[in-house]
Order: C-alpha cells, then sequence, then structure tokens
C-alpha cells in the first residue's frame, strides 16, 4: 500500500489476498507414446487484514507460503486411446489457505477419441 488517508496504518503493508511473490513453471515432454507434464507453483503468504496484523501460520484462517508440484503421465495407445496417471501436490505439502489446502490426490483417466 502507497498511500491511504483514510488507515494510513496500512501505508506500507502488503495487499490483502495477493502474494508479494507468485511463480508457476511447467512443460511437458513426449518419447513416442509416452507424455510427462509436470507444473510448479508458488506463492509467498498473504494477509486478510489491511493491516497485516494477522499472524495465524498453519492454521485455520491463515494463509501460508506454498510450494506446490503437480505431474502427469499418459500414454497413447493409438490415435483413439490414452491412458493417465495424474498426482497433484505430489511432494505432499501442508498448508492453509483459510482452509487446509488439499493434500497429494491422485486420478486415472481412460481417454477415448473418436
Amino acid at each position: 500500500m502507497k498511500k491511504n488517508s483514510a488507515a494510513p496504518l496500512t501505508v506500507g503493508k502488503q495487499l490483502t489476498y495477493v502474494p508479494k511473490t507468485q511463480a508457476t513453471i511447467g512443460g511437458d515432454t513426449q518419447i513416442g507414446a509416452w507424455t510427462l507434464a509436470a507444473s510448479a507453483r508458488y506463492a509467498s503468504k498473504q494477509y486478510s487484514t489491511d493491516d497485516n496484523s494477522d499472524k495465524a501460520s498453519s492454521a485455520y484462517s491463515g494463509y501460508d507460503a506454498y510450494f506446490v508440484a503437480d505431474a502427469k503421465l499418459s500414454y497413447r495407445f493409438d490415435k483413439h486411446t490414452a491412458v493417465s496417471l495424474a498426482i497433484d501436490n505430489l511432494f505432499d505439502r501442508e498448508y492453509f489457505s483459510f482452509y487446509p489446502a488439499p493434500r497429494r490426490t491422485w486420478f486415472a483417466e481412460l481417454k477415448l477419441d473418436y
């Protein structure tokens, strides 16, 4: 916050619900019938009060910094059929975004194109 005559204590504070630093990177590669896709997301701590007085961390109502990686491995049998396995939060990181964020989850997919 650069200037705020209505609430001077907020000047110099971080905006609410906006991380100071945030980054996402991802990519995929294909080798024959196999495709591997991966991505990673980072966000620094966020605040829910305009004066940044909320200090909750690793608890309900807190907004923790986090780094999360995801991956998906696919195999294409032919131009009509593929299977894949995806894992979100690959390293099973615990963090809160007001509520506990989802831990490691996975799903399998059978894809039929026609």
